[in-house]
C-alpha cells in the first residue's frame, strides 16, 4: 500500500522536480537528463521521518539503532529506505549491536515522481539482515523483491502497527 509523502518531503521532491525541468533545456543530442538524485544519507534519513511519523517512533539518530517504539517496552527499530524504486536495495553494515533478534526491521521505499512511499518489510529483522563471515566486513545489499517476500512471511502480530491510515486521511 503507498501512502503520500508528509507535505515537507513533498517539496523538497516538488522542488527537484522543478531542477530537472529547468535544466533539460541545457541537454545535447543524449536522452539523458541531469537527475538531481538524492544521496543515500538524504534517503535513510528522510526514511527515518517518514517511519518516525508512520509508526510513531522516538529517533535516535547517529547510533547503532535508528529509533525505538514509543510503547513501555521501547523496542529498538532499524529503518532503511530506498529511493529506487522497486529496483532498489537497502545496505546493511556489519554491526557490534549486542541483540540483534530484538530489533525490528522497517524498510520504505520512496516513490519520487508519485510523491509516495510504501513499507515494504516490517518485522522482524533477523528474518532479512545478511550475515557476514569472519573477517568480513564489507557492506551488503538486500533487494527490494526480496524484502517484499519476507514480508509475506511476518505474521500481523510480528508488524508494528501504523498509527494512522495515511492513505485514507490525505486522500491518496
Amino acid at each position: 500500500m503507498r501512502y503520500p509523502l508528509p507535505p515537507a518531503v513533498k517539496r523538497i521532491v516538488e522542488a527537484r522536480k522543478e531542477l530537472c525541468d529547468a535544466y533539460a533545456y541545457r541537454i545535447l543530442n543524449n536522452q539523458k537528463n541531469l537527475e538531481f538524485t538524492f544521496d543515500g544519507k538524504f534517503v535513510g534519513d528522510l526514511g527515518e521521518a517518514i517511519a518516525a511519523d508512520h509508526f510513531d517512533l522516538d529517533l535516535d539518530p547517529g547510533k547503532h539503532i535508528d529509533g525505538y517504539t514509543r510503547c513501555a517496552e521501547k523496542k529498538p527499530v532499524q529503518i532503511k529506505a530506498t529511493g529506487r524504486g522497486l529496483k532498489g536495495t537497502f545496505q546493511f553494515r556489519e554491526s557490534d549491536y549486542r541483540d540483534h533478534a530484538r530489533v525490528h526491521l522497517i524498510a520504505i521505499v520512496i516513490h519520487w515522481d508519485d510523491c509516495n512511499y510504501e513499507v515494504v518489510f516490517n518485522g522482524p529483522e533477523n528474518m532479512v539482515r545478511p550475515q557476514w563471515q569472519r573477517y568480513e566486513h564489507r557492506p551488503k545489499d538486500v533487494t527490494v523483491g526480496k524484502m517484499i517476500a519476507a514480508q509475506k512471511q511476518v505474521s500481523e502480530f510480528d508488524q508494528l502497527p501504523a498509527v494512522r491510515k495515511l492513505n485514507q486521511e490525505q486522500g491518496a
